[in-house]
């Protein structure tokens, strides 16, 4: 019993396991982008007046750190970022100033958490519209295969309950009674997966 617990326990654990220390620095070629989501601002060790920004990357789904760079640091101070807001960073390569400096360029795209989730929803909800207008631009196929789907479990049905059924209750009940229209043939009954012996309809 204490050896299942136990085991029960280190696999909890295991799924929640993180390496300790901080992420690797987010790297990116030049003219490359990614897209990240804030999910930690921690004190910088190494400059106690200033934070680092833990990220997740949404491509690759790995957490990483923003690299320590002015430009980028002005946008997320400017705009108030915290956490849950997202990302776009966009790599310029590097520039020589007057001063012998060597300078990474960086564009930033901010959005806040409120911003994406209304987006997002925004998308959604087009999405879903969308999926509805589908599904009434052809009605007639999900219909004739909600009937074929009733045959078949009313043939089974009959089959355990008496062996076998025949064409004649078939169109009876679901031409006469619930008016479907449908020619009940040969091809038809083998289609659902049965068989045809004379007018009876067998597994």
């Amino acid at each position: 019993m204490k050896e299942d617990y136990v085991e029960i326990l280190k696999k909890a654990l295991e799924v929640r396991m993180k390496e300790g220390g901080l992420p690797p620095k987010l790297e990116i070629k030049e003219n490359e982008e990614a897209i990240v989501r804030i999910i930690d601002i921690v004190q910088n060790p190494w400059k106690p007046d200033s934070k680092i920004f833990i990220v997740q990357n949404l491509e690759d789904g790995l957490q990483y750190r923003l690299p320590v760079n002015i430009g980028i640091y002005r946008v997320l101070s400017e705009s108030g970022a915290k956490i849950g807001d997202y990302l776009l960073l966009r790599y310029q390569g590097s520039v020589l100033t007057k001063s012998g400096r060597t300078v990474k360029r960086w564009s930033i795209g901010y959005l806040s958490a409120e911003e994406a989730k209304n987006i997002i929803q925004s998308y959604q909800k087009k999405e879903g519209q969308e999926e509805k207008e589908e599904a009434k631009e052809a009605p007639s196929e999900s219909l004739d295969d909600q009937k074929k789907n009733e045959i078949k479990q009313l043939i089974s049905s009959l089959i355990k309950i008496y062996g076998f059924t025949t064409i004649s209750d078939l169109d009876y009940y679901f031409n006469k009674i619930k008016n479907y229209n449908i020619q009940i043939t040969k091809d038809f009954i083998e289609s659902l997966g049965f068989k045809l012996q004379g007018d009876k309809i067998v597994k």
